[in-house]
């Protein structure tokens, strides 16, 4: 990406999660995060994959997948469930042409064999579905709330789910100000680096915890030092269930965030906003502490409970 113009605000040259190199008069948005500057908003967008797939590029054809597909759809249409043969017939194939991907989709638990020989689907697929409708309630139940709570405080804020390791953006919502910081929905950033991906990390299982960062690659660049001390970092965010930092890579940015939803639950999410450093004086990230839980408070009653204590571990 060519370098592109940006406005300087007091120390400010990017957002809470990216990285900005200045060269000349232009600044050049690094990865993982990409910060531009228009019409007096700055966006910060991260990746919108994660880490580990390929950014799509043109629509190709993949026999395999197309042929597992036919299979599932197959089932899903029939009255009942089918043998090999049935299930080739149904598909347009041989039986040799499928064998494999039958034995493929039953290994991973999207198919089961009866004591006939019949195959029929199992509720994976439906349970991999119920995963997702979570989302579009919690986004259903923070978007009014979220409105709010930009026009009270007069900043943006932001929504975002703990996907592995990485904290994805799941909405938003941008100040009313002229000048104003928003990050992109559908963003990834990875959790340690984010004052939203360290808070949904704290109200894990300490064991579950470990396990998921001991496969995270921003973990393991970390020195033994430096991952103790994020360790304690989240660890104190466990304790006072507030997460607030200035930027660990930009000047001029804090973030804070709370937690929203029903904690071991797919209805739980950071609920965070990201500020500028003003012109004058400093940044005090934790007069939004308030304001955040009041917030976070509303959406949970508009998905039908009361905040809950937190359970001691």
């Amino acid at each position: 990406m060519p370098p592109v113009p940006m406005m300087a605000m007091g120390n400010f040259f990017a957002g809470s999660s990216g990285r900005v190199f200045k060269t000349g008069d232009m600044y050049t948005p690094i990865s993982p995060a990409k910060v531009y500057f228009a019409n007096k908003i700055v966006r910060i967008r991260g990746p919108s994959v994660p880490r580990s797939a390929p950014m799509p590029a043109k629509s190709y054809p993949v026999p395999a997948l197309e042929k597992g597909l036919d299979l599932i759809e197959a089932l899903a249409v029939s009255a009942g469930p089918l043998t090999l043969t049935d299930l080739a017939a149904a598909v347009g194939r041989g039986n040799s042409e499928i064998f494999r991907m039958v034995s493929c989709l039953e290994a991973r638990g999207y198919l089961q064999r009866e004591a006939g020989g019949a195959y029929r689907l199992t509720l994976k697929l439906h349970a991999l579905a119920q995963r997702l409708e979570p989302v579009a309630e919690l986004v259903r139940a923070a978007a009014p709330e979220m409105k709010r709570l930009s026009e009270e405080t007069g900043e943006s804020c932001h929504l975002g789910l703990l996907d592995g390791t990485e904290l994805v953006v799941i909405h938003r919502n941008e100040s009313p100000r002229p000048i104003r910081l928003a990050v992109e929905v559908g963003g990834r950033f990875p959790a340690i680096h984010t004052v939203s991906g360290r808070l949904l990390l704290s109200v894990l299982d300490e064991a579950e915890r470990m396990r998921l960062l001991g496969e995270d690659p921003d973990w393991r660049a970390l020195g033994a030092h430096r991952r103790r001390q994020m360790e304690n970092v989240i660890r104190r965010v466990a304790r006072t269930r507030v997460s607030t930092a200035l930027s660990e890579t930009v000047g001029g940015v804090a973030d804070t965030a709370v937690g929203c939803g029903f904690e071991g639950t797919p209805l739980f999410a950071s609920l965070a906003i990201s500020v500028l450093s003003p012109a004058r004086g400093k940044i005090d990230p934790l007069r939004l502490v308030q304001p955040l839980r009041k917030c976070a408070a509303r959406i949970q009653e508009r998905l039908g409970g009361t905040l809950r204590p937190r359970q001691t571990r």
